[in-house]
């Protein structure tokens, strides 16, 4: 069973609620370990030797912020005027201008 897979089988079998609506479906398999595998080769990165530390969210950036923001001051989003690519280097890059705590 891969990481991907076992992460589904949870996730569907918990029902998971989060501020009362459903939580969505995850990515394809393909997709979800995509995120995986670049977001653990990013986490154990460091950056003027400090651990890379962030947050990842994959969903629809108007359901992000119409629906899991609301009420929650301590997270926001940041719309970048061009897409980024998302792999190690520039998650590395990126992350010390977060706070994920």
């Amino acid at each position: 069973m891969t990481l991907a897979s076992h992460l589904k089988e949870v996730w569907n079998k918990r029902g998971l609620i989060l501020k009362g609506m459903a939580v969505p479906e995850l990515p394809s398999d393909e997709n979800l370990l995509e995120l995986l595998e670049i977001s653990y080769h990013a986490s154990l990165m460091t950056e003027e030797a400090r651990k890379v530390k962030f947050r990842l969210a994959f969903c629809n950036p108007d359901d992000f912020t119409k629906k899991i923001l609301a009420n929650r001051e301590q997270y926001h989003t940041i719309h970048f005027k061009n897409s980024r690519d998302f792999n190690v280097s520039e998650l590395l890059r990126l992350a010390p201008a977060t706070d994920p705590t």
